[in-house]
């Protein structure tokens, strides 16, 4: 964040406590304009937009009309240089950044957010009540359309229950963060401390960087080509066409699809060929049965034809 924040300065030409509406739109029409790929422009925006949120705190709405120039719907949005199939999470790389993570905190933290998709900002505000370990479910309330979904847990739960006894404040509440600050039990966790923490264990364990949104572009990669439209939507918590942001499919995947569905061939087993055999047999000896009966009835109706003549 701190590069994309120099380049805005530098830019702009702007102090970081002087920002208003007119000179956010004299920065953006130069930024839009700009020899920087789409991708890049994307991020700048975001990583801006960001800083005015936390700069300006509650009076950003005002001064920037909700931040509406620097909203970002289309397709493009995630850029496919930096998350694409392979760079988000490869088999056993999930287990690798549990295992290697330093406390009960960050293992709960990681496997709620692989196995939810949730989006940082969701994990990190919601609360215990919002958990229901006995049925396997946790409820989110999504920070971006303000809708909640109810989603399945399964791994995590033991992460949860483990963590949970080592909560680092007494007696546990319903109102608790599930995550809170290290020194206010009525804050949750900074979502700039979750990236430092993420970005330092994947290099650790993995030998590369990633962020926490790599989690839920992996686990959205995996349901996509496991769950109906409908319920994906639901789960997701966006619609069926901002499943392409998230749709990361290899060369492997493509190949299997297409013969699975399009060149659906299956070469027959050794018992597979013998029961053929074997039913072959029994067809022939009927047909052969069948055509001695009719013999005989041709031959015997040929007697009697004798007969009468």
């Amino acid at each position: 964040m701190e590069r994309q924040l120099l380049m805005v300065r530098d830019v702009s030409e702007v102090p970081y406590d002087k920002w208003n509406l007119e000179k956010l739109r004299e920065f953006l029409a130069i930024l839009n304009n700009s020899y920087y790929a789409e991708a890049t422009r994307i991020d700048i925006k975001k990583h801006f937009k960001r800083f005015l949120r936390e700069q300006y705190k509650k009076d950003y709405r005002e001064l920037f009309d909700d931040l509406r120039d620097l909203r970002i719907t289309n397709e493009k949005s995630v850029n496919q240089e930096k998350i694409n199939a392979d760079t988000i999470l490869q088999e056993g790389e999930l287990g690798k950044l549990i295992r290697g993570a330093e406390s009960l905190k960050l293992k709960a933290l990681i496997i709620l957010m692989a196995e939810t998709a949730g989006r940082p900002s969701e994990i990190l505000t919601a609360k215990f009540k919002s958990l229901k370990l006995d049925k396997g479910q946790m409820n989110i309330i999504s920070t971006k359309n303000k809708t909640s979904r109810t989603l399945a847990l399964n791994e995590s739960i033991i992460h949860l229950r483990r963590y949970k006894q080592e909560y680092p404040y007494p007696k546990v509440q319903p109102e608790d963060f599930i995550f809170p600050s290290l020194d206010d039990r009525k804050k949750h966790m900074p979502i700039q401390f979750l990236q430092t923490k993420i970005t330092k264990l994947s290099i650790a364990t993995l030998g590369r960087k990633i962020t926490p949104y790599f989690l839920r572009h992996t686990t959205l990669n995996f349901w996509q080509k496991h769950l109906t439209a409908k319920v994906y939507e639901k789960a997701a918590d966006h619609s069926i066409q901002m499943a392409s942001q998230y749709s990361h499919l290899n060369k492997q995947d493509i190949v299997d699809e297409m013969l699975s569905k399009v060149y659906h061939i299956e070469e027959v087993t050794k018992e597979e060929r013998e029961e053929i055999k074997m039913f072959k047999e029994e067809i022939q000896k009927i047909v052969e049965a069948q055509d001695k009966k009719i013999k005989s009835l041709l031959k015997q109706a040929e007697i009697i034809k004798k007969a009468q003549g």
